[in-house]
């Protein structure tokens, strides 16, 4: 574990501090052995350095924890589930996040993606009215759509 340096106590005060830094601050353990008269500047002085293993708390693969209650704003492509994921209202975006592609939504009678209230695909800006009785809201490669009123 540890060897015989035949240094004094200056050097081994170094030596440890050095390992100290070297070996980081997460769980380094350090110890001088003195002689067997107590005075650790003789040349029997050995240095111990014991380093254990750093451990880190498990990293979480859940995704981030989505607000609370229905939102005014759609950042995103994907189905919402109205009342639940979004507020009903009437709502807009600036258009296609892609040039050359439309922005494309449905209103959705249930959460059926072809069971479709009323759909519009366009290269401009956009305006939707969703209804408290819509079951779900789809956009795809739209910018994102904030409520108006």
């Amino acid at each position: 574990m540890g060897e015989s340096t035949g240094l004094g106590a200056g050097a081994v005060i170094a030596i440890a501090a050095a390992a100290f830094i070297l070996g980081g601050l997460g769980g380094c353990v350090f110890g001088v052995v003195t002689s067997p008269s107590g005075n650790n500047s003789t040349t029997g002085s050995t240095v111990t350095v014991t380093r254990f293993a750093q451990t880190q708390a498990p990293q979480s693969s859940a995704a981030a924890p989505r607000p609370t209650g229905p939102q005014t704003t759609i950042a995103s492509d994907g189905t919402y589930v109205v009342g639940t994921d979004i507020l009903p209202g009437v709502y807009r975006t600036a258009g296609p996040v892609s040039t050359g592609r439309n922005c494309y939504y449905k209103r959705l009678a249930s959460f059926d993606s072809s069971d479709i209230i009323d759909n519009e695909g366009a290269k401009g800006p956009q305006v939707v009215e969703i209804l408290a009785s819509d079951a779900a809201f789809s956009t795809s490669n739209c910018q994102p759509w904030q409520r108006v009123s």
